[in-house]
C-alpha cells in the first residue's frame, strides 16, 4: 500500500486554523475555549530501532502530519488569590519501529486531560502556587510512551519584610509512573523532586535594578528517570539531573 513516504525532499501546505475566544462573566471570572490545529515535520526513519537492530526502511522520509486539540476552561483572578480548571482533548498519529523493524505510523493517539492551578497569598509576606494535571492517553487501547497519568507541583515564596528585595523559594514536583513501550511492559517509576531557591534584588543607578539568583534543583539528590519516549518512539529513557547548583545574574533597565 502506499506508505506516504518517499526519500527525497517535497514540499506539502496544509491550512491549520487556530481559534479561540473567551467570554468574561465578571471582573474576577472568565471562561474560554480554543481550538488548534498544528503542522507537524515529517519523521524520518533511524538506522537502527530498540537493541540496535536495523531497520528496514531506514532513512525514509514521512509526509508532515497534523496534530487536532480543543480545550475550555474557567478562569479566577482575585487580586490575592486565583487560578483556573481547564479540560483538554488532543490527537495525532504515532510512529515508531513495529515488531518487523519497520519504521512507521503504529498507532493514533488520543489525549485527554484535566489541569487545575492556583495561586494566592497565603499571609502578607508569603506566597503559595501549585498545580496538579490528569492525563488519560489511548493509542492502540494502550497508555502512550512517556505519558505519566498524573503531574503535580507546589511551591512556596517567603519574602522577609525585615530585608526588601530578598525571596526565599521552595518547589516539590511529583510524576506518576509512565510506560517505556508501546505494549506497556516497561514501567517507569513515580518520583518526586524538591528544590530551592534564593533571590535577591537591589537598585543599581537610576532605574535599574540588578537581581542575584541561586538554586538548588534535586536537593535530596535523588536518582530517578525523567521522561520515557523520544525518537524513535521506544527504548529511550531520560535521567533525571542530580543535585545542580544554580547561579546567576540579570540586569533589568
Amino acid at each position: 500500500g502506499d506508505t506516504g513516504a518517499q526519500t527525497d525532499n517535497y514540499s506539502e501546505s496544509a491550512t491549520t486554523p487556530v481559534v479561540g475566544v473567551v467570554f468574561k462573566i465578571n471582573p474576577q471570572y472568565s471562561v474560554y475555549a480554543n481550538y488548534i490545529e498544528g503542522l507537524v515535520q515529517g519523521e524520518k526513519a533511524p538506522a537502527t530501532g530498540a537493541g540496535g537492530a536495523p531497520v528496514t526502511n531506514a532513512g525514509i522520509a514521512f509526509k508532515p502530519y497534523t496534530t487536532e486539540q480543543t480545550e475550555i476552561g474557567l478562569k479566577y483572578d482575585g487580586g490575592n488569590i486565583g487560578g483556573s480548571v481547564s479540560i483538554f482533548q488532543s490527537e495525532k498519529p504515532n510512529y515508531g519501529v513495529d515488531a518487523n523493524n519497520t519504521f512507521g505510523q503504529i498507532s493514533d493517539q488520543s489525549n485527554e486531560g484535566l489541569e487545575i492551578m492556583a495561586f494566592g497569598k497565603a499571609s502578607k509576606t508569603v506566597t503559595v502556587l501549585g498545580g496538579v494535571s490528569f492525563l488519560n492517553t489511548d493509542a492502540n487501547g494502550r497508555d502512550a510512551i512517556g505519558a505519566p497519568s498524573t503531574q503535580a507541583n507546589v511551591g512556596v515564596e517567603w519574602s522577609p519584610e525585615q530585608v526588601k528585595g530578598l525571596a526565599f523559594e521552595t518547589r516539590a514536583l511529583y510524576t506518576s509512573t509512565q510506560y517505556a513501550d508501546a505494549a506497556n511492559t516497561q514501567e517507569l517509576p513515580s518520583w518526586t523532586r524538591f528544590d530551592l531557591g534564593v533571590r535577591y534584588t537591589m537598585p543599581v543607578g537610576n532605574a535599574q535594578a540588578l537581581t542575584l539568583r541561586a538554586r538548588l534543583d534535586n536537593l535530596t539528590d535523588r536518582n530517578y528517570w525523567a521522561s520515557a519516549g523520544g525518537f524513535p518512539g521506544a527504548g529511550y529513557l531520560t535521567i533525571g539531573n542530580p543535585r545542580t547548583l544554580t547561579v546567576s545574574a540579570s540586569l533589568d533597565f
